[in-house]
Order: structure tokens, then sequence, then C-alpha cells
């Protein structure tokens, strides 16, 4: 899978040029859905916020969504969202992004997001970050059988965005490492992490199984990006903010 990897929110504004141009499709409107996914192979359920440009379609599958023949299918984004947030807090970026062209996937993590109830809410999934990378994995390797639209989507090649934890959710994906007991340690002293209210997150996140600290890392991804990049770095989808 190759991926670019966004980790800050400022890939729309703070730039000298318009990082993305408009698609020429009058036509077309940008719509949203939720997609129900199922369980995934992590035994997590994954429900979708899917941004797109709503296309015309004669004929069409009662289970399928009809994309605009403008829309960008070589590539999709993936949108995570910060600690106990949803998919649909990034409505602003991803309805942006879908006026481009892209089909954006907004990421609802299972026992954070309250689209799946608020009784199925646990802060504690926070200290089990690694859990983010492993079902997104899961659900593009699922969505490349569902078909989800109404022609093929490639779903190996991924710009992925994230806010706050979904940063660190998209830097894994790239293949950073996470290390629970590095964190544990941090959260332990009260000098180094004083004022730091992620440490609260996890409400226990230091009793964690000897087996959880661990290293976790995949390799799904190639590409990495941070911050404003000089325009020489510039990714051409995105602007400032990611590059190859």
């Amino acid at each position: 899978m190759k991926v670019v990897l966004g980790l800050l929110l400022a890939l729309l504004f703070g730039c000298a040029h318009t990082p993305v141009a408009p698609v020429v499709d009058v036509a077309s409107t940008v719509q949203m859905e939720v997609v129900e996914m199922g369980m995934l192979p992590t035994n997590r359920p994954s429900t979708l916020n899917v941004w797109f440009l709503k296309g015309t379609c004669a004929a069409l599958n009662e289970k399928q969504l009809c994309l605009a023949d403008a829309a960008i299918t070589n590539k999709v984004v993936v949108l995570s969202h910060g600690a106990m947030g949803s998919a649909r807090g990034l409505s602003w970026l991803g309805e942006k992004l879908a006026a481009a062209g892209f089909v954006v996937l907004g990421i609802n993590h299972f026992e954070e997001s309250s689209i799946y109830g608020k009784e199925s809410q646990n802060p504690r999934a926070t200290s089990v970050i690694w859990q983010r990378p492993q079902d997104i994995s899961a659900l593009l390797d699922k969505l490349v059988t569902k078909g989800i639209f109404q022609k093929p989507v490639d779903y190996s090649n991924v710009i992925a965005i994230g806010h706050s934890s979904g940063g660190q959710t998209a830097a894994m994906l790239a293949g950073a490492t996470f290390d629970l007991q590095q964190l544990t340690d941090y959260c332990a002293s009260s000098e180094q992490s004083k004022g730091d209210v992620s440490c609260g997150y996890g409400g226990g996140a230091g009793s964690a199984p000897t087996s959880f600290k661990k290293h976790f890392s995949t390799s799904r991804a190639r590409l990495g990006c941070a911050g404003n990049e000089p325009a020489q770095n510039q990714h051409p989808d995105l602007g400032c903010g990611c590059r190859e």
C-alpha cells in the first residue's frame, strides 16, 4: 500500500497557493453517507462516514453509491479523528476534499466514536491506540471486496490525515513505532507530564498486561510528511503539509 501521510490539519489553509483545486463537474454534488462495514477480522465493528462526489447512475445496486465521473478513483483519503471524537467532527475537511474529487473515508474508531452508541464508549480505548491502524488496515482490505461504489476505487493508494490521536494513527499507518511502556513511563513522571491531559485518557493504562507493552508497527505505508513543507516538497494533490 502506498500512503501519503498528513499529520497536521493545516492542509487547506496557511499556504501561498490554493492546495485543493475544485473539480470541473457542475452536475456533481458532494454527498455524505454512513456505511456499515460490519465486523472486521480484528473483532471490532466499523462504520464509516464517506464523503464523495455524487454522480448520476442509470442502474445501481441498492447497496452501492453512485460516484461521479469526475471523482478521483486511483486513491482515497482516510480521516482519523481525535480521542473520543467521531468522523462527523471532521466534516469540514471531508466535504472540502470530496468537492475536489477525492473519495474520503471518515473512520469512526470503536469504543471512542458515539456512532456505535454511548454505551459502547470507553475512555480506556485511547490507551490501546495500536488498535486504530490495525482496524483501518483490515477495513481497507475489506473495502476491496465489498465494492461500495458502482465502479472500482483503488484502496491501496491512501492519503492518511489525522487530528490529535488521529495524527498518531496516521503516523502508525506510515510505519511509526508505538511503545506503550514508554508512554506509561512518561505519564508516571509528574515532572515530565505535568499538565498533559492525555495521560488521563486511558484511566489505568499503566496496568496494561505485559503482552501489550510492546512495539507495534505496520508496513502498510510507504510515504510520510508533517507540517508546512517548502513549495518544492509539496504533494501535488494536497499542497502544503504533504510530500513524497
